[in-house]
């Protein structure tokens, strides 16, 4: 038994995800939660403008890519500027939570 063998190389399978699971107990919601969660990124995306934090004299902090280990790993900590991209958006955001 060779399971490498359906392997083609330098292709990674989409499926090879270890978040849900393998084989034939593979999640069954799988595509519903990564579309979930497509979307919740997309909506914050919409009405939200993220930047880098800024000092005192005005230049960007920058953020470096790190993560801490584990069980689960998660990036550390960093600053950054969250604001609505516009009226329009903030109107869209206060009706949403309201």
């Amino acid at each position: 038994f060779d399971p490498e063998r359906y392997f083609i190389p330098g292709v990674r399978d989409p499926r090879s995800t270890g978040a849900f699971g393998f084989g034939r107990r593979i999640c069954s919601g799988r595509h519903m939660a990564m579309n979930s969660v497509f979307l919740a990124i997309a909506s914050i995306l919409q009405v939200f403008e993220i930047s880098k934090e800024r000092d005192g004299s005005g230049k960007e902090i920058p953020v470096e890519a790190k993560f801490c280990s584990g069980f689960v790993s998660s990036a550390t900590e960093f600053k950054c500027t969250i604001r609505p991209r516009s009226p329009a958006a903030e109107e869209l955001i206060v009706r949403s939570v309201l």
